[in-house]
């Protein structure tokens, strides 16, 4: 007999692998933080000794959702930018707003945002923000696994090239990564970044082999007006400056084109798609068929709260498809398989962690959530097989129906209970840091 800490069994499996793995009653031990078994829910308990059984019965056991792309702290924001484009979105509202944000008030907002995506089943998220170290204190206290990246910009001012790159560098290198959390660099964007110091982010980017996020080719104006300033597209001006390779994640993508998806395969780089964010922002329909036809990796993103205006995967997932589905006229566009998979598998690979997490297999970390079936818009089920289950998860599940979610083999939430914040005490210091924000900014 296996020893093993965890055996979660009696419910439906999705394991999320390559070979698309089903156990109509299915079974997962772990030991150490990893998985050692999965499979059919007797196989399994024959071969392995449990110190603790969680019972999954009327509940589908599945790999944690992966965030591709947000800002945890700006969900201080929430509700108090709206209708507006992007451009003045930022400028009138985000950037004056949250430079009145201390370490405080980020902790506040990114440990309300870990809440959120821990009881959507999140259980690996990817963050731009400036204050690193608050960010990863909330991330740390919550058990969530997270990629953060100090999020840079000088807006071309020549006095605020040095301290800029100073805050980055520092914040990207100074503390040791860890099993969950590791770091990395995110310019803004091409527009709000100077070429020196996009040059300075690629050359630690080529030297250190830290993960790098940037937005990227999110609107139309943007799009357009790096062509006329640079003569390059977006993606060609990334590259050309160095910041394209096999660790960098794009956020957004809209505007690409064929030529540039190909580009952005061929260095390996990987997007996150952010429907609900740029829906509301009015920025655009991504691609996505240009993106698979390149054989880009695609992860799916929430975006921050103060744009989208939610953190739930399950409407990122239904919104993905549906989106495709009447861009394109057609109802078989983009299959339920494809958006779970970009949601979990995928969106790990994207991330470059696909070898430690986004499927159920034996070695990987043991991140997976119970989501509950037995709700009535989730009824009736004529047959439980794999796809019946998938559609049901990205067309009918919302957040509220994740009863557990689980990562590196500890429950953080179960019986949505969340076991590691207190959920009140949280959402009323992110009421409070919000408050003290506006004050400060004069709202």
């Amino acid at each position: 007999m296996t020893p093993a800490d965890l055996l979660i069994a009696g419910g439906p499996l999705l394991a999320m692998d390559d070979a698309g793995s089903f156990h109509a009653d299915g079974a997962v031990a772990v030991a150490g933080g990893r998985i050692v078994a999965v499979g059919p829910h007797a196989e399994v308990v024959a071969r392995v000794a449990a110190a603790e059984t969680i019972d999954a019965a009327g509940k589908a056991i599945l790999p944690g959702f992966v965030n591709g792309h947000g800002h945890a702290g700006m969900i201080l924001l929430r509700g108090l930018a709206e209708e507006r484009p992007l451009s003045r979105w930022l400028a009138a509202t985000v950037w004056p707003l949250m430079k009145n944000a201390g370490p405080e008030e980020t902790y506040a907002g990114a440990r309300l945002a870990c809440l959120e995506m821990m009881r959507g089943g999140i259980t690996l998220f990817t963050d731009m923000w400036r204050d690193i170290a608050a960010t990863a204190r909330a991330v740390e206290e919550s058990g969530l696994r997270a990629r953060l990246a100090f999020n840079m910009r000088d807006f071309s001012a020549p006095d605020r090239l040095e301290p800029e790159w100073e805050a980055g560098i520092e914040a990207a290198t100074a503390r040791r990564p860890t099993e969950r959390l590791c770091y990395g660099l995110s310019p803004h964007s091409l527009y709000a970044c100077s070429d020196a110091l996009l040059r300075r982010a690629a050359d630690a980017f080529r030297r250190t082999g830290c993960h790098l996020q940037i937005h990227l080719a999110e609107t139309r104006a943007e799009t357009e007006e790096c062509r006329a300033r640079t003569g390059r597209s977006p993606a060609e001006r990334l590259d050309e400056l160095g910041l394209l390779g096999p660790s960098t994640l794009i956020a957004h993508g809209v505007w690409l084109t064929d030529d540039d998806c190909r580009r952005v395969a061929a260095a390996g780089a990987a997007i996150a798609h952010n429907v609900s964010s740029n829906l509301k922002l009015g920025s655009g329909v991504a691609p996505l068929d240009r993106f698979a036809a390149a054989g880009v990796r695609v992860a799916l993103g929430t975006d921050s709260a103060a744009s989208n205006n939610s953190l739930d995967p399950f409407r990122e997932m239904k919104f993905a498809a549906l989106v495709q589905r009447a861009v394109h006229e057609d109802p078989c566009r983009l299959a339920p398989g494809a958006v779970l998979a970009a949601a979990t598998r995928e969106g790990a690979r994207a991330l470059g962690l696909g070898d430690e997490t986004g499927s159920l297999e034996p070695g990987k970390r043991a991140d997976l959530i119970l989501v509950d079936l037995d709700k009535p818009h989730l009824q009736p089920v004529h047959r439980l097989d794999a796809d019946t289950l998938t559609a049901l998860l990205v067309f009918a599940a919302t957040a509220a129906d994740v009863d557990t979610t689980i990562v590196e083999g500890r429950a953080l939430m179960r019986g949505r209970q969340v076991l590691t914040l207190d959920a009140d005490e949280a959402a009323a210091a992110a009421t409070a840091a919000s408050r003290r924000l506006l004050a400060r900014a004069g709202f």
